[in-house]
């Protein structure tokens, strides 16, 4: 329990990090770039993920489990590098197919959508899964610390104007590729190379496309609303959008925190004691009510004062936005606590499927009637 008590209080210091930074860099990019560029980054980033997807096929959840089932070192090896071939072969074909469909996609937007590829490259060098797996919360959150500094340091310094937009995405999107990339010097603390047949390849296909079809179901309402709002209304009203959506999800990390840690530990112990199981999620449930409500209702109270003073001027519509947006922390506390701590953790994935599914399909039919209606965020106001 010590142990877990440390990894949940690693996992929360590194949150915290990713609290305060973004109320650092914020309002100098908001002032900087403005809503219509923010926009643009916003809108550009979005369809990055969706190939960003495609490239981990939720191999973030299922390498979490199956590492931590791991009872061997060379167990644990061959499992890392079973998975890793499915995830380097679904990278590539998504960073291939990425570039390809960006050149084509938009004339006024290459420049930005090849840095956005960077995200994507990132992916092919994602192993944050095996240290989650091992419970090796601290390489992971001392790599983010360092990384996540040089990145606020580097904003501070060379973010000032409109036409900065490029390299603020160079910036956001090549520190997270050099972030993954200095987790492999690591890898030799926990795993051994082994070469793997495509026989013991394959009979990870199955698992991991049922863990990726509500990962599919998932960026339909994370990330399909701002795609919809790039369509059908301006730049600078996605970026009021981004702006108020961004502070929601500061919080949200803190509480999701636990679990990121959660999910390993109830792996290993799933099989062993149903009281020991049924106990940490009790707690874990309790802290993530407690947690949400209490970041929510001071998000919403805050508000009105909090928006302009952050933003600056000309943000005021993302004042209502933040308020809407409270019901979010609250759902998504605890969608975190039956997907990542029971579901998974309990191999129920064909129950995890039609649970994040069916709230996807919820959400995207929402968002398709009331978007359309409004023409565009300002008249949520």
């Amino acid at each position: 329990m010590s142990s877990l008590k440390k990894n949940i209080g690693l996992q929360m210091s590194y949150r915290v990090l990713t609290i305060i930074t973004p109320l650092i860099t914020s309002p100098i990019i908001s002032r900087a770039l403005g809503a219509e560029k923010i926009g643009v980054y916003s809108a550009t980033q979005a369809y990055a993920n969706y190939f960003m997807l495609f490239a981990m096929l939720g191999i973030e959840y299922y390498g979490q489990r199956s590492i931590a089932s791991t009872q061997t070192r060379n167990e644990r090896s061959v499992m890392f590098w079973e998975i890793y071939a499915v995830q380097c072969g679904a990278s590539i074909a998504s960073i291939v197919i990425y570039y390809l469909s960006a050149y084509f996609w938009s004339s006024t937007r290459v420049t930005i959508l090849m840095i956005q590829g960077l995200w994507v490259i990132s992916c092919l060098f994602d192993i944050n899964w095996l240290f989650f797996g091992v419970e090796d919360f601290k390489t992971t959150v001392t790599r983010n610390f360092i990384v996540k500094v040089a990145t606020v340091c580097c904003i501070i310094l060379f973010i000032r104007k409109p036409s900065d937009l490029c390299l603020y995405a160079l910036i956001m999107a090549g520190s997270t590729a050099i972030s993954q990339l200095l987790l492999w010097t690591k890898t030799v603390k926990y795993v051994d190379f082994q070469k793997v047949q495509l026989a013991q390849i394959k009979k990870h296909f199955l698992p991991i496309i049922r863990l990726f079809v509500p990962m599919i179901a998932l960026s339909i309402y994370h990330f399909m609303d701002k795609t919809m709002l790039d369509l059908l209304s301006t730049e600078a009203e996605v970026g009021y959008y981004y702006a108020a959506d961004k502070i929601i999800y500061i919080p949200l990390g803190l509480i999701t925190a636990i679990g990121t840690v959660m999910l390993p530990r109830i792996s290993s112990i799933v099989g062993e004691s149903k009281e020991k199981t049924e106990k940490l999620l009790s707690k874990s449930t309790e802290l993530s009510i407690c947690m949400s409500c209490a970041v929510g209702f001071g998000i919403a109270a805050i508000a009105r004062v909090f928006v302009p003073l952050f933003f600056g001027e000309g943000y005021e519509k993302c004042v209502n936005l933040l308020v809407l947006f409270v019901p979010v922390l609250f759902v998504k506390s605890l969608s975190n606590v039956v997907d990542q701590q029971y579901l998974i953790p309990a191999k129920c994935d064909n129950q995890y499927t039609l649970a994040v599914t069916g709230g996807a399909i919820v959400n995207l039919i929402c968002n398709g009637l009331l978007i359309p209606q409004l023409g565009s965020v300002g008249h949520l106001i």
